[in-house]
């Protein structure tokens, strides 16, 4: 069975002027999104890739599993 994936939840973004960033607040990761990039989280539908673009978000925190409890995972750390 193939795995799926989610963005996190923990991904902010900010717009400005063509230029997207998208900041992970669980990592601390800090991307600066060109359009391929935009446009590729834009239509993000939950598949593994061998693009560059899902290598990139996977490693630094964007892009997550989808049966990951994110939240579980940050109380866990806490105590």
């Amino acid at each position: 069975m193939e795995e799926k994936y989610k963005l996190s939840r923990y991904n902010v973004f900010y717009q400005d002027g063509d230029v997207q960033y998208v900041w992970n607040t669980y990592s601390d990761a800090l991307l600066k999104l060109e359009k391929s990039g935009q446009k590729y989280i834009q239509t993000f539908n939950g598949n593994a890739d061998k693009s560059y673009e899902f290598e990139l978000l996977k490693t630094n925190g964007f892009i997550v599993y989808e049966q990951i409890d994110e939240f579980g995972r940050i109380c866990l750390q806490e105590k």
